[in-house]
This record gives structure tokens, C-alpha cells and sequence, in this order.
């Protein structure tokens, strides 16, 4: 009796042995795949889908889109909700939606306070108040976050650093760097942005960011929009229409091309946005392919 129960255990050992290696060669391919798939998704971004966010890259809707289209990734996004947040009129946006890749699918969410440090305005050295902020920037940044939250967990890339950047050959001296006291501007230099000519005799062209839009009610009661552009550069229109592409570009770290008259009030004739590179390399997506089936998705 005793033979066979010993018989018995060192069967089940060696049951178990191969289980554990087939497990382990599971993991080691799971782990190649993932290491492939963080290579490609930096691959068909640039510097102008990251954002330096308390010195770590932060992925922007731009570059989420880029790198979902790659994968094939779709999702579905519930309705904005919005809840307060202390007692000081600040409030938090939260988004829910649902990620897919293949087989897999992930339930994300995307928040964002007013009372986070981008958003907050300064007059006089003086903070204002809630009621001061955009609640549309606040909207738009919720978004965001939900894309770059869903899709670096469906893909397992999250924590991102710049060297893995780097090593994509992304050139991280050009992000742009949020600095909560004053808005945004280029880490590398606090010159203004550059000016290039314009198509038009007697306009300026400058490639920028828009960090935000405010506005006022001139004296014979007409609206008046401020555009603030990178390096605290300000424009103006009276155009809603200019304005309401400029605040959905506001705080998304996205180039633009801004084309101005040469007067003091800077005020914009047009506002173009650059188009999305697409994958230089046409095989970028069979490698993509081949590496979400190395995750069985």
C-alpha cells in the first residue's frame, strides 16, 4: 500500500512539473509580447502626443487614438458625470467606457478636479475662484485621461518613462511640460513660440499650443476671446466659431498653426491644426497584429 502511494505522489509531481513549465513558457511569451507591444505603440506616436506631467510622460488623446487604431482597439464611453468636490464650488468630471481589444474587454474610468493645479487662474498673484474655470477644460482633460487610462491597461504599457521613449526615438527635449503656477510652456527654452511666414501678405503664422480661452464683454457689449498660446502669448478674436475650436484644442498639448494680423492685439485670421502622422513603416501593423496574439486576446 505504502509503494503505491508513493507511486501515486511522484506521479502528480511530475504532473505538476509540467504544468509549472508550460505555465512558464505561458508568462515568458505573455512578457515578450508586452515588451513588443510597448515598442510599437511609442513607435507610431511623437512628441506631440506626450505631455511631461510632474515629470512623467503623460499620453494624450492624440496619441491614445493613434496608438487604438494600430490595434485595432475600439471602446465605448458613458456620459460625462459631474459631482462636487469640497465645499469651495470645485467639482470632479468622471467618465466610464469600456475598452476592446480582440476578446478582451476592460471597464475604465477618466476624472478630473477643478482643483487640480493646471486649471486653477491667478489675477494679481491671487487665486480665483472656482467659478473662474472652464468646465469644458475640465471636460476635454477627463477625456483624456479615460483614453490614455484605458488603453495603457488593455495593452499593459502603463508607467512609461522617458527613456523608453527615447529608445522609440521620440525626442523627449520637445514635450511639453505642465507647470501648475504658470500654465504651460516648452521645457527646453521660455522663448516665444516660432514664427514662420504666412501665406497672406501682412500676417504672421506661429506654431503653438493653446492652453486655454477666456473672454470678455467689450463696452459695446460684444464678446471678446482670448486664446493663450505657449510661452503666455495671447490672441484674440471675435469669431465664436475660432473660439470654440481653440477652447476644444485648449490644454491638449496639440500643435497648431495660429495666423494673426501683425497688431498689437495679435487677432487671428485662422487656426489650423496639423494633420496626424500616420506609420511611416507598413508592416507597423502586421507586427502589431502579431503581438496582441502573442496576449491570446
Amino acid at each position: 500500500m505504502s509503494n503505491e502511494l508513493e507511486n501515486t505522489g511522484e506521479a502528480l509531481t511530475v504532473i505538476s512539473t509540467d504544468s509549472l513549465i508550460n505555465i512558464a513558457n505561458k508568462a515568458e511569451a505573455r512578457i515578450e509580447a508586452v515588451k513588443k507591444i510597448k515598442g510599437l505603440s511609442l513607435r507610431v506616436t511623437n512628441y506631440q502626443d506626450w505631455v511631461d506631467q510632474n515629470g512623467k510622460p503623460y499620453l494624450q488623446t492624440s496619441g491614445g487614438e493613434k496608438i487604438a487604431r494600430l490595434f485595432g482597439i475600439s471602446w465605448t464611453v458613458e456620459e460625462p458625470r459631474t459631482q462636487q468636490d469640497g465645499d469651495e464650488g470645485h467639482y470632479m468630471v468622471t467618465y466610464k467606457g469600456i475598452f476592446t481589444l480582440g476578446n478582451a474587454s476592460i471597464e475604465c474610468i477618466g476624472t478630473r478636479s477643478s482643483k487640480d493645479g493646471f486649471f486653477k487662474k491667478y489675477k494679481d498673484g491671487k487665486e480665483q475662484p472656482a467659478g473662474t474655470i472652464d468646465i469644458g477644460d475640465v471636460v476635454k482633460s477627463a477625456y483624456t485621461n479615460l483614453i490614455g487610462n484605458g488603453i495603457t491597461r488593455l495593452l499593459g504599457i502603463r508607467n512609461l518613462t522617458y527613456d523608453d521613449l527615447a529608445e522609440s526615438g521620440i525626442d523627449v527635449s520637445k514635450i511639453t511640460k505642465v507647470e501648475y503656477k504658470t500654465k504651460v510652456k516648452t521645457p527646453q527654452s521660455k522663448s516665444a513660440p516660432v514664427q514662420q511666414p504666412a501665406q497672406s501678405e501682412g500676417l504672421v503664422k506661429v506654431r503653438t499650443i493653446i492652453t486655454s480661452v477666456t473672454q470678455f464683454e467689450c463696452k459695446n457689449k460684444n464678446v471678446k476671446y482670448i486664446v493663450h498660446g505657449d510661452g503666455e502669448i495671447k490672441y484674440s478674436t471675435f469669431d465664436v466659431k475660432m473660439a470654440t475650436l481653440a477652447k476644444s484644442l485648449g490644454g491638449t498639448g496639440v500643435q497648431v498653426d495660429i495666423t494673426h494680423k501683425p497688431d498689437a492685439y495679435k487677432t487671428i485670421e485662422s487656426i489650423d491644426t496639423l494633420p496626424i502622422e500616420e506609420p511611416n513603416d507598413p508592416g507597423l501593423s502586421k507586427l502589431a497584429e502579431e503581438a496582441a496574439k502573442g496576449l491570446n486576446l
